[in-house]
């Protein structure tokens, strides 16, 4: 049982801070004690025996220990930001809402959407009723129950993954998971910013985190980075659309704080940045090739440019292949496969097809194209299905698109390839930003691809991104609002 190990952090080291939550202190022992009264106050109310429990996430601490306490019962939880963002997961199954006292909104919209199923508060008081001088809670027993998280969302369609109650202990255990899994120890400092649970890093960090005693900070306020270093933070995982924000607005780092080691995750991270991030925090950066369905088979610390985009292979069980299979040989594009875990997902749910396109025979493929240099290091070249066609010649988007935003000298753009309405190849460049760049660095991007007869450039003040915590920008999203703008004639653009 997974709430043991709190439990026992509390008995034997219970004055030690488990969250610091916006800035509020929360400890093992208090912790421990919110949980136990969380449980027994849902094993007198009335509670589904089965089903997916939904929790509606607005505090992130105080949905954690709603959670711990459902899944002690042996239940399945899943939580979201909105009725709404939960409702188009098209989940199967759901029996029912837990929350707090107050949620009057949220409740009023489940009763709408699930008449059937209860919706059961939890007074304020649970908090208030702690007391620090009480003793831990016993060890309880039973079945934990398992959690679902689900992807970012960027094709438009949000993919739904089950983590196993039973498995959580191995994946806590495994030092070799993660960057997380690698480096947190009881004397770590997480800084999980407002990953939230539903999120792949939000779930498995924070978890890791609480099974080995070390301390999770959550910050879901706009001024986070402001108290970044109220604490001595040793480890955080930045997610692209954090990386700009962190180098702008991050104080350089206390020099009575411990050694920093930020990973980048969640996309790919540029040179430039990278050296800002060490430059400016005196930390060590860490890039990382992951995903949410599998172990992350590839990272290293940068040290030099090179660094960013070559990572060293962590696991055996990772291989570059083609479409029979086989491996290639070092210096050909091929697919990606990573070997499942026992803890890791067997599939989407209520999602046979697309399962069947990444799940084969122990086998996870994320849909991205890599290569091996002769060291052995690998680069991501990007996904299979986002390519750029320049007049026949299909290119990986991702090298592309940081080459071209390194060109332009701007932070996020998205490339597609389209064609106009006389059939014309075109290359689309969308930018980022309130204003395009100076004429020649457009010019000079056109010259780079002249097999294209034409390269557009629209500018969109901000990109659609991704709303479970990991930002990624949502590329079909872009496009359609392109699309959509052109007909009336709104977009700010130009052409070479």
């Amino acid at each position: 049982m997974f709430i043991n190990h709190v439990y026992r952090h509390a008995r034997e080291n219970p004055d030690k801070l488990a969250v610091v939550n916006s800035g509020e202190e929360i400890t093992y022992r208090r912790f421990a004690l919110a949980i136990e009264a969380a449980r027994n106050h849902l094993i007198h109310a009335d509670l589904p025996k089965d089903g997916i429990i939904v929790n509606i996430t607005s505090n992130l601490y105080r949905d954690w220990v709603l959670l711990l306490a459902v899944r002690s019962l042996g239940l399945t939880t899943v939580s979201g930001t909105s009725w709404e963002v939960l409702e188009g997961l098209n989940l199967r199954g759901i029996s029912g809402l837990v929350c707090y006292s107050g949620h009057t909104a949220a409740i009023e919209v489940f009763n709408k959407a699930m008449p059937d199923c209860p919706a059961i508060e939890l007074p304020n008081t649970v908090f208030a009723g702690v007391d620090h001088g009480m003793e831990a809670p016993e060890p309880v027993e039973g079945q934990f129950g398992d959690h679902i998280v689900y992807t970012s969302g960027t094709t438009g369609d949000y993919k739904k993954l089950l983590f196993t109650g039973s498995a959580i202990e191995i994946l806590c255990r495994d030092d070799h998971y993660s960057f997380s899994g690698r480096y947190t120890t009881e004397k770590d400092l997480y800084f999980c910013h407002s990953y939230g649970p539903w999120t792949a890093l939000g779930y498995k960090a924070t978890l890791r985190g609480w099974y080995r005693g070390a301390t999770i900070i959550f910050d879901q306020r706009t001024d986070w980075a402001d108290h970044f270093f109220d604490y001595p933070v040793t480890m955080t995982t930045f997610v692209p659309g954090l990386l700009n924000q962190a180098t702008a607005n991050l104080k350089p780092r206390p020099r009575n704080h411990a050694k920093l080691r930020i990973q980048v995750g969640g996309g790919f991270l540029d040179a430039e940045t990278a050296r800002k991030l060490i430059e400016k925090l005196g930390c060590e950066v860490y890039a990382s090739y992951g995903g949410t369905e599998f172990r992350p088979p590839l990272g290293n610390f940068v040290h030099t440019d090179g660094d960013v985009v070559w990572l060293t292979q962590l696991l055996d069980d990772f291989e570059i292949v083609d479409d029979n299979d086989d491996c290639v040989p070092t210096g050909v594009d091929g697919q990606i496969r990573v070997a499942l875990a026992p803890y890791d997902p067997a599939g989407y749910i209520d999602d046979e097809e697309t399962t069947a396109r990444h799940y084969h025979d122990g086998w996870f493929y994320p849909g991205d194209m890599a290569v091996r240099r002769e060291d052995g290091r690998v680069r991501i070249l990007g996904r299979v299905d986002d390519v750029l066609n320049l007049a026949g010649r299909k290119i990986a988007v991702e090298p592309f698109e940081r080459a071209a935003s390194q060109l332009l000298s701007v932070g996020s753009l998205c490339a597609f390839s389209q064609q106009d309405d006389k059939g014309t190849d075109m290359l689309l460049v969308v930018i980022e930003g309130e204003q395009l760049p100076e004429r020649a660095r457009l010019e000079a991007l056109a010259d780079k691809v002249k097999q294209v007869q034409r390269v557009h450039y629209a500018l969109m003040r901000k990109f659609p991104r991704g709303t479970n915590g990991m930002m990624k920008i949502n590329r079909r999203r872009v496009l359609e609002l392109v699309r959509e703008s052109w007909k009336d004639g709104t977009t700010p653009g130009t052409e070479t």
